[in-house]
């Protein structure tokens, strides 16, 4: 290149090659005239400027997150790329809800970027465009821009008396953010009385919303007001009774007496079953009549529509003449009943009621334990057990479980969950699988919902085997183990007991299928552990009123629900439950004098609802049964 004085000019001839992406036209010969002092730039013979030097430049991207949900897995990233080249950049956070990312050595030109991010999906990876353009890059520049994280907001609309909800009504949700453009999504049934609408992907702020039905030409608003959109999702539940003309009509079922022998100052069990066959609720007394005598009375008896009670009452004819007693039951009515007919209820066959003779006679005494509801003729009582239930959920939530062979996921939707996937699995291989991470002390009643999903090459196996169980804090060691063959993508019900003074914890896996799976999903929600303290208590008394010595015994009669049971008498065991089944049924003979007390202790443990029906039995010294008292145990784990 020869050196030019000023204004002074010369005439050049070049050979150029051009790179791509370079300003300027792909020339193989030009003709320049230097014009200085323009230095690298040179004008052809038309004129116009040609680049010598090629210069490197920088795009830097700056994005700014607003409502981002940190339990989603998700990558931000920066894109730049013309018709030969493309660069992209991993946006790194550098403080809460900033990301930065900066690509260097770009030559001057025209270029189109992309920003947005990646996030793993259930089965694949997704990438979500969050803004892109086009534009010249002819020195270092910054690239700008602010991202709502999208939520799903879901409404559930739960209606209390939906059997009257007609067939042709529809549920409507209807959002705005301004009060003046709205939306209307239309909600689908997804369960009983359960309708729910899901609004995808819209942006954080408060949200107007209308909840509504539609019924031919009537439309009804049933809740309307402002919701913060603000997170991943947001729910909202909405309860409703629907509007209903109000039919009264409650009848007696059915009644039994049992026995139809007895003698004077025996009892006699009256069982009355009660049903609101109605559609509104119900309060009202039951009589119940031996002959044309009251002899008991169960005063506001509420039953809701529907439902249906039964009722035990123990007569102790003591006071009444022997002779044939028909027995009547009778509830209500009620105030504008529509049939009344059905209210009485009178025993077909009659009690026949003798004389009494000389013997022992034995009646519950109340020792003062709170639980205990002893009837008026002391023959029988009921029993609630003050148990301690603690219910622990466990969160879907990736920190709350552990896999081996996989990684944990945390899925959305309007019943999120959490999953492991591994990729080619053997036929045999079983030491994939997922687990709470937390170990419970039993005994621990654990419950939830697994389930599977996979991929093979060729023809999709229709099952596999998998299994669940109990762990210990060593997950190789197994205490409980059941495998199932089950379906592809079917939730399951699973519970287990955790027994004993054990710490254990709750294990689900992959056991063995026909053939190699490309991928395999296993899933878990709604786990939790349920527990309870165990019950210890002298619940009620038994007393010999006669003037005779009895023996007396406990048997059970029916039951369920309780872990461990054990009922005594003075110590001596009558009825005996342990880890759910049954060990003992009855007791030995217990003797109680004349005016003497024994106490029933109960030891209890459970987690669930128990119903329990005993009867303490008495006999002569001949070994004779004479009498009976009837109570019931029973809770919730409400």
């Amino acid at each position: 290149m020869p050196s030019l004085e000023p204004d002074e000019e010369a005439v050049l001839r070049f050979y150029a090659m051009v790179e791509r992406g370079a300003v300027g036209p792909l020339v193989s010969y030009v003709n320049a005239t230097a014009l200085p002092p323009t230095g690298s730039l040179l004008a052809d013979d038309a004129g116009v400027y040609v680049y010598l030097d090629r210069h490197r430049f920088s795009q830097r991207f700056i994005l700014k997150v607003v409502n981002f949900n940190y339990s989603l897995n998700v990558v931000y990233y920066g894109e730049i790329f013309n018709s030969t080249h493309r660069f992209r950049v991993e946006l790194k956070e550098t403080e809460r809800g900033l990301y930065v990312g900066e690509i260097k050595g770009l030559t001057q030109g025209y270029y189109s970027w992309i920003l947005g991010y990646s996030i793993q999906g259930p089965l694949e990876k997704e990438e979500i465009i969050i803004d892109r353009g086009y534009g010249y890059i002819d020195k270092d520049s910054e690239l700008k821009a602010t991202y709502a994280w999208p939520a799903d907001l879901i409404f559930t609309l739960t209606i209390s008396n939906y059997k009257y909800v007609p067939p042709e009504a529809r549920f409507y949700v209807n959002v705005s953010y301004d009060g003046e453009t709205w939306s209307k999504v239309s909600m689908i049934e997804i369960g009983e009385g359960a309708w729910q609408a899901t609004i995808y992907r819209i942006p954080p702020g408060n949200l107007l919303y209308k909840v509504f039905y539609v019924r031919g030409n009537k439309i009804g608003v049933i809740d309307e007001g402002v919701r913060l959109v603000n997170g991943s999702f947001v729910k909202s539940f909405i309860y409703y009774r629907w509007p209903v003309k109000y039919l009264h009509d409650i009848a007696i079922l059915d009644q039994t007496v049992q026995p139809l022998e007895v003698l004077q100052g025996e009892n006699v069990t009256i069982t009355v079953v009660v049903e609101n066959k109605g559609n509104a609720s119900e309060t009202f007394d039951l009589k119940i009549n031996a002959n044309e005598t009251l002899i008991e009375v169960i005063r506001r008896v509420t039953l809701e529509p529907g439902d249906k009670k039964v009722f035990l009452i123990r007569w102790n004819t003591a006071n009444f003449a022997t002779g044939r007693y028909f027995i009547s039951a009778i509830a209500g009515p009620v105030e504008e009943e529509v049939k009344v007919s059905d209210n009485v209820f009178r025993s077909k066959a009659p009690i026949m009621l003798y004389s009494p003779f000389v013997r022992p006679e034995i009646v519950f005494m109340n020792i003062g334990y709170e639980g205990a509801s002893i009837n008026g003729d002391n023959k029988s009582a009921v029993v609630v057990l003050n148990t301690k239930i603690k219910i622990i959920e466990i969160p879907n939530r990736a920190p709350e479980y552990g896999s081996i062979g996989g990684r944990i996921y945390v899925v959305g939707g309007t019943r999120p969950a959490v999953c492991t996937v591994a990729s080619k699995v053997d036929p045999k291989r079983s030491i994939i699988y997922m687990y709470t991470t937390r170990l419970f002390r039993g005994p621990v009643n654990v419950t939830g919902e697994i389930m599977f999903k996979w991929s093979v090459l060729g023809e999709e196996p229709p099952n596999i085997d998998v299994w669940y169980g109990l762990l210990g804090k060593n997950t190789s060691d197994i205490i409980s183990k059941k495998v199932r063959r089950i379906g592809e993508n079917t939730w399951i019900k699973v519970s287990e007991v955790i027994k004993g003074d054990i710490n254990a914890r709750f294990g689900f896996g992959y056991e063995s299928s026909s053939k190699k799976l490309l991928s395999l999903w296993i899933c878990a929600r709604n786990f939790k552990a349920i527990s309870a303290e165990p019950v210890n208590a002298d619940i009620i008394g038994i007393t010999n009123v006669g003037n005779y010595s009895g023996w007396v015994r406990i048997r059970i009669v029916e039951g369920r629900g309780l872990e461990d049971l054990e009922v005594s008498l003075n110590g001596e065991n009558q009825v005996v439950i342990k880890d759910g089944n049954v060990i003992q049924t009855a007791g030995r003979l217990v003797t109680i004098k004349p005016g003497e007390t024994m106490e029933i202790n109960v030891r209890a443990l459970g987690t669930s609802d128990y119903t329990y029906t005993m009867i303490a039995e008495v006999f002569d010294r001949e070994g004779s049964k004479l009498d009976e008292l009837v109570f019931m145990l029973y809770g919730s784990a409400e």
